[in-house]
Parts: C-alpha cells; sequence; structure tokens
C-alpha cells in the first residue's frame, strides 16, 4: 500500500504536527517547510502526492504557487490556506482548478485531513487526470523557452474534482456568504462527470 507524502508549505511547522497527530494523519508521511522555493525542490524529487499551501507563505502567493504545482504536477492534489477576507482573490484559481481544496484560518486539521482522504481516493479510483509521461509528451525543444520546459499550456487540466469550500467558525459573515453563493452558482453551471 502507497503512503501519501504530504507537503505543508506554511510559516508555522506545528499545523504540520497537528495534521500528522489526526487519525488519518497517522498513515500519511509529512514534510514541512516555510518558503515555496525549497518546496519545489522537493517536487522536483517527484515523491509528492499533496501540496496544502498557506497563502502567506514566503515566496510566491500560495494561489501563484499552487497553480505552478497544478501545470508542472497536474497529479498532486492542491489545497490553500487563506484568510476568509482573501477569498475573492483565489476565486480564480479555484474555478481553474488549480486549487482543488481551500480552508479558511484557522484550520481545523481533522477536517483537513478528511477532505485530503477524500481527493485521494478521487485519484485512486481513477480521476482522468493527465499522468506525468502525458506531461513530458508536451514538451518540445520549441516549447518552453529553454529545452525541455514544457510549452505554454492554453486549456485547463481537469482533475475531476469538484473543489470544496470548508470554513471554519464564524467566517460566514455578509460579504462572505454573497461570495459563497455567487461561487456555489458558479459551480453548479459547470457540467458535471460521471
Amino acid at each position: 500500500m502507497h503512503t501519501s507524502n504530504i507537503l505543508v508549505v506554511d510559516q508555522r511547522p506545528h499545523f504540520s504536527d497537528a495534521l500528522a497527530g489526526t487519525s488519518l494523519g497517522a498513515t500519511k508521511r509529512f514534510e514541512h517547510v516555510d518558503h515555496t522555493e525549497p518546496a519545489l525542490a522537493l517536487l522536483e524529487q517527484g515523491d509528492v502526492d499533496v501540496v496544502i499551501c498557506d497563502s502567506g507563505a514566503p515566496g510566491m502567493p500560495g494561489a501563484d504557487f499552487l497553480a505552478a504545482v497544478a501545470m508542472r504536477w497536474p497529479r498532486v492534489v492542491r489545497m490553500l490556506i487563506v484568510d476568509d477576507r482573501s477569498l475573492e482573490a483565489i476565486l480564480p484559481a479555484v474555478n481553474a482548478g488549480e486549487i482543488e481544496r481551500f480552508f479558511t484560518r484557522p484550520p481545523q486539521a481533522a477536517q483537513v485531513m478528511i477532505e485530503l482522504e477524500e481527493l485521494l481516493l478521487q485519484r485512486q479510483q481513477g480521476a482522468a487526470v493527465p499522468t506525468d509521461t502525458d506531461a513530458d509528451d508536451d514538451r518540445s525543444e520549441g516549447g518552453g523557452e529553454n529545452e525541455g520546459e514544457p510549452a505554454a499550456v492554453t486549456e485547463n487540466v481537469d482533475t475531476g474534482v469538484t473543489p470544496v469550500i470548508s470554513l471554519d467558525g464564524d467566517a460566514a459573515m455578509g460579504d462572505l456568504d454573497d461570495l459563497l453563493a455567487e461561487f456555489r452558482a458558479e459551480l453548479d453551471q459547470r457540467p458535471r462527470q460521471s
């Protein structure tokens, strides 16, 4: 049985410990980094199944970081931790499938692990996600600026996973309620995969 490798990009190392301390976390391996640059280096090594990134992690903004992960490693599950004040800013990335789940701060470790487990099960059950070799097939000598870089992506990668919003505590205030209603309406208009 494959042990899932979870990369947590967050300035607060205690969140990784909280995830590992849940019953679902006991069967996973966690790696914690506090900046997006070492996270990219770990992703290059190819043994990451899930990335959980705080939107305020040093380096590139969390949503941009996960967009880069989606483009280069589409099979990696991508989750974001965000302030409720920043929800509107991340909606384009959620709608594009670059962020598969997001949680408002402070996230509940057990809820994050439940959502993570659900995404991993969907992946194992054959969600239509391009393989790493498919991504290699898209590379060409003239594709990127340097040889071997992927050519520009003009389509969104369909991960077969519907983004879900998880809110904690009393985060659902007036503006947030309106934002969530708009987000749900957009999701309802999306075609469902069977």
